[in-house]
């Protein structure tokens, strides 16, 4: 589950809703103030001691701001749903002249993309260069994912070069090199 924070963060970076940057950024500098103060607070707790310190206004836009995120969740689902679909006929939808002709689902064309910035299109409506710069936002969160992979194959080999449990058990934390 993502800290508290990154929900404002995520939603000042693309100014979803109709909320100004300004607001949420704020909202995740509190957010963030609350996490500093309570470090090892799990996010249920820090949802509780944060919610009291917030208006209907700005609870909404968080609601609003989980809600982009469940759209997302369904909309990746019908993309993969649509990719496997694709993949199954391609195997079989070879023209005489090596061509496939594929149709696209309606349920894909009326699925909402975001282009960022609160940007947001369906697949029907997307052209080249959106799907271009969609590509590249997927891109640069897929380098975030791998580097957090890494991270965490890092931590395991210390764990077991330590011939520890979990991070906590070496001394200072400290990193076994590989």
């Amino acid at each position: 589950m993502a800290r508290p924070g990154e929900a404002w963060l995520g939603l000042a970076r693309h100014g979803m809703g109709n909320t100004s940057v300004e607001e949420p950024a704020t909202l995740a500098a509190e957010m963030a103030a609350v996490l500093r103060q309570h470090p090892d607070a799990e996010p249920d707790e820090l949802a509780t001691l944060f919610v009291d310190t917030v208006t209907p206004d700005q609870l909404r836009q968080l609601l609003a701001t989980e809600f982009a995120r469940l759209t997302r969740r369904h909309v990746r689902s019908i993309e993969q749903r649509e990719q496997a679909a694709r993949t199954a006929a391609a195997q079989t939808a070879l023209t005489p002249a090596g061509r496939i002709h594929l149709k696209w689902s309606a349920e894909l064309r009326r699925s909402h993309v975001s282009l960022g910035a609160g940007v947001t299109i369906t697949w029907g409506k997307l052209t080249v260069p959106q799907h271009e710069m969609r590509i590249a936002m997927l891109a640069a969160k897929r380098r975030g994912i791998e580097q957090t992979e890494r991270l965490h194959a890092d931590a395991i080999h210390s764990i077991r070069a330590a011939g520890a449990t979990c991070l906590d058990d070496i001394a200072d934390g400290a990193l076994v090199a590989q």
